[in-house]
């Protein structure tokens, strides 16, 4: 590490040799750095039956103003930055700053409303089951559903909270720029519910594509075969003739033979 203190370093720099480093510049790469102090906390297992008891040690990051200044510079000249935490980019972008003016108000806000009370409940009962990969891959489909439709506040801090056990760092300062508590949320019951699925696409068995179908569609196959036809992660391998479907409405699976 270069600065004395921390518990740890981050695993995903480990690779960043100096030798690395240079040959990444010669090829106009821009590097800026910032410090990330990791507690003894980040490595407790959680030992309480409800994770909102699970208490985490504070930790805490620097990021130098040059550093910062390149970030905005980069984000005016480029529109984004392409700056992240793994996949997880900056969470800021998908706030909704304005509201809309379309007449789409209140369809905009019940989408919203349950995909953040699914993904609460999934990142939740995830935690409990030690399933940390499902619940951060969860938390990826939030996001990815956000860029879809815009965010509210709500959004962006019931997924602060929900980021907490895994990047508590970030979500601390998230929560604080946003004037957020850090209780963990809770879902409700009655927004769970959805009028529509999702139909796993396979071609010869292998997962290629998920469509988002009406429930009243479910039983219907050709228009299933129809959309999944209409995919164009399906069609450049159907371009040569398909062979037979099967169509599994239980099991909400297609599977396409080419």
């Amino acid at each position: 590490a270069k600065n004395m203190g921390s518990a740890a370093a981050p695993t995903a720099s480990l690779n960043m040799t100096e030798e690395l480093l240079e040959i990444l510049k010669q090829k106009g790469v821009i590097i800026k750095y910032l410090t990330l102090h990791v507690g003894l906390g980040t490595f407790l297992p959680i030992r309480t039956d409800e994770v909102e008891g699970h208490k985490m040690h504070s930790e805490w990051f620097h990021i130098p103003e040059d550093t910062i200044a390149e970030i905005k510079r980069v984000r005016q000249q480029r529109g984004e930055a392409n700056v992240s935490l793994r996949s997880i980019r900056d969470n800021g972008s998908v706030r909704s700053e304005e509201p809309r003016n379309d007449g789409r108000d209140e369809a905009f806000r019940d989408k919203n409303v349950s995909v953040r009370n699914r993904t609460i409940k999934k990142v939740t009962e995830d935690i409990h089951r030690y399933n940390f990969n499902t619940a951060v891959a969860a938390l990826m489909e939030y996001i990815n559903e956000l860029y879809k439709v815009g965010a509210v506040e709500e959004d962006l801090i019931t997924l602060a909270k929900l980021l907490k056990p895994f990047a508590p760092h970030l979500a601390s300062e998230m929560l604080e720029k946003l004037g957020a508590n850090d209780e963990w949320p809770k879902w409700e019951e009655k927004y769970l519910a959805s009028d529509t699925v999702e139909v796993v696409v396979q071609i010869n068995g292998k997962l290629r594509a998920k469509l988002t179908v009406d429930k009243s569609d479910l039983e219907n196959e050709d228009k299933i075969k129809e959309l999944a036809l209409a995919d164009e992660k399906i069609q450049k391998y159907t371009a040569n003739g398909i062979k037979k479907t099967i169509f599994v409405p239980k099991a909400k699976l297609l599977n396409i033979v080419v």
